[in-house]
């Protein structure tokens, strides 16, 4: 038996999750094609389109997706402390009710509306209220920078804690002369306040060959890369000349880590979309060459001694939802969201993919299609055991 949890749709009215009703068209006010066919294409939960607002649907659904904490946070007691909160709670809670128990491989799904999430949202971040199609990789970075942000008297949550420092990353970057070979960082002193951790892997992809793998494009960004123009500050012990290298470092690595393939940049002919193939978007990616030097406190080489206090349990990285776009630039186009089942429906009982267009739901295919080589914006791996 479905468990009865009321969401409100578009008109104001609620709709109870496996209630067979047909989405309707945002302009015409009528029942849709596509949504009356649903329940022949898939299976799991859809989001109704507001208007524009297929980059929140496609961020919602990876987020939901990773993670064991977005759980603890829909099932949570403790009273939201912001708005912001409590929508975000409401539509985590409604969406894992209605999967209770797997994600379905062929069967009939539902259709939920994420307006008064939607309403929150342009609450806190009053830019997006206009209807247009805002930046899916901005509207993640704010969205959780709105739900860290609560009242000084609000009570601290350990299931709201766990979610979002879920995907902290924490890097120091080392930069070194070509020079004297003095090498540099950006790591606060002792006592100074701590660097903010980051909440996603920039990965550009720039025109030219493909690139094997989004290791291989995180591997690019992380560096070495060439500083032509940095010159070796003599105040920091340096020798004064120009020209330099800088790599990127982690000191702590996240249970759930986002990977963005940007692909977008301006140019003086204006926006531009880089169509480099990425390769194997499905396979793992491993951290472990990406670590910061042990320190020597914690049986580091005192040679290569940086900041890391500890041996992360895993380093392992496993593709949980890939954030696709189709568009000239960030902003306009069209986002959709596969996700990685975690049983599989296929005859072998492996793993299946499942595209969220939406409130259209696909049928589970064993393997991403190859236009997600040229589409796929943002990755989303859970770390491995």
């Amino acid at each position: 038996q479905k468990a009865a949890v009321a969401v409100e749709d578009k008109a104001g009215s609620t709709m109870m999750l496996g209630q067979k009703r047909p989405r309707r068209d945002e302009t015409s006010g009528h029942a849709s094609d596509g949504a009356r066919k649903i329940g022949r294409r898939g299976g799991g939960i859809g989001l109704a389109n507001l208007g524009n607002t297929c980059y929140l649907n496609a961020i919602v659904q990876a987020a939901a997706a990773c993670g064991a904490a977005a759980q603890s946070v829909s099932r949570t007691t403790e009273p939201p402390a912001t708005e912001i909160r409590s929508q975000t709670q409401q539509l985590l809670r409604a969406m894992q009710t209605a999967t209770a128990g797997g994600l379905p491989a062929a069967h009939g799904g539902t259709v939920l509306s994420p307006r008064n999430f939607w309403r929150a949202v342009r609450g806190v971040i009053p830019e997006y209220n206009n209807g247009r199609q805002q930046d899916a990789r901005e509207f993640w970075a704010r969205w959780q920078e709105q739900l860290g942000r609560v009242p000084e008297h609000a009570e601290p949550s350990v299931a709201w804690a766990r979610w979002l420092a879920e995907r902290d990353l924490h890097t120091v970057t080392h930069t070194s002369c070509d020079h004297c070979q003095t090498v540099m960082d950006n790591h606060p002193e002792a006592g100074a306040r701590a660097l903010a951790p980051e909440r996603a892997v920039m990965a550009d992809v720039a025109p030219g060959p493909e690139l094997a793998s989004v290791a291989a494009a995180v591997r690019q960004a992380f560096g070495p890369v060439a500083l032509r123009g940095r010159r070796c500050d003599p105040a920091r012990g340096g020798c004064g000349e120009v020209g330099g290298h800088k790599v990127i470092k982690c000191r702590t690595l996240p249970t759930v880590l986002v990977v963005c393939l940007a692909r977008y940049r301006r140019t003086s002919r204006g926006p531009e979309r880089v169509s480099t193939p990425v390769r194997r978007v499905g396979d793992d990616v491993d951290f472990a060459e990406h670590l910061d030097a042990l320190s020597t406190a914690a049986g580091g080489d005192p040679a290569k001694a940086g900041y890391r206090t500890k041996e992360p349990p895993s380093t392992r990285y496993r593709p949980r939802a890939v954030v696709r776009h189709k568009g000239a630039t960030t902003r306009s186009g069209h986002y959709t969201c596969w996700v990685r089942t975690e049983t599989g429906s296929g005859e072998q009982g492996e793993d299946a993919w499942v595209i969220y267009d939406d409130a259209a739901i696909g049928p589970p295919q064993a393997t991403l299609p190859p236009n997600v080589d040229t589409e796929a914006y943002l990755v989303f791996y859970e770390l491995r055991p």
